[in-house]
């Protein structure tokens, strides 16, 4: 069973808005997460994890805005690879398949990148676990570093 394909299109469409607006809440609450506990976990140097994994999900984001239009400037129309035989105007698959080429590659970079940002001697120098009332003890000589003498956030 099929839908019509007028329905078929603004669902693709719906669904596609649908993704972007639970991505863009997502790097927000990422944002808004990183904002309050950077202090906190400033010895973790979360700095260096943000930025590594924010790079990726720009790059991706990048290339598939550019990915498109590039190639509708560059292709050549008698070029046949990776097109739809029935919509061969249509450069999605060739587009999601260079995206892919590309993805791969960067990849390598990304990996390094990542590795950098999480070294396993972080893993290893940390010989106590952090219970709540650690955690708890550091909030509050956060807040009295910045000057407001807050309830704690953490309520037993």
């Amino acid at each position: 069973m099929a839908w019509p394909a007028k329905f078929g299109n603004d669902m693709k469409t719906v669904s596609a808005g649908i993704l972007k607006v639970s991505g863009l809440t997502a790097v927000y609450g990422l944002f808004v997460m990183y904002k309050a506990t950077h202090n906190l976990l400033e010895h973790w140097h979360t700095t260096k994890k943000f930025v590594s994994i924010k790079c990726v999900i720009f790059i991706s984001l990048l290339q598939s805005l550019c990915m498109r239009p590039l190639l509708q400037h560059v292709q050549r129309p008698e070029n046949h690879c990776l097109k739809d035989p029935k919509h061969p105007g249509n450069l999605d698959l060739v587009a999601e398949h260079y995206i892919a080429t590309l993805l791969s590659v960067e990849a390598m970079a990304m990996a390094y990148l990542v590795r950098s940002a999480f070294p396993a001697s972080e893993l290893q120098d940390q010989a106590l676990v952090h219970h709540m009332d650690v955690v708890e003890m550091s909030l509050a000589q956060i807040q009295e570093q910045e000057g407001g003498n807050k309830q704690p956030l953490l309520d037993k």
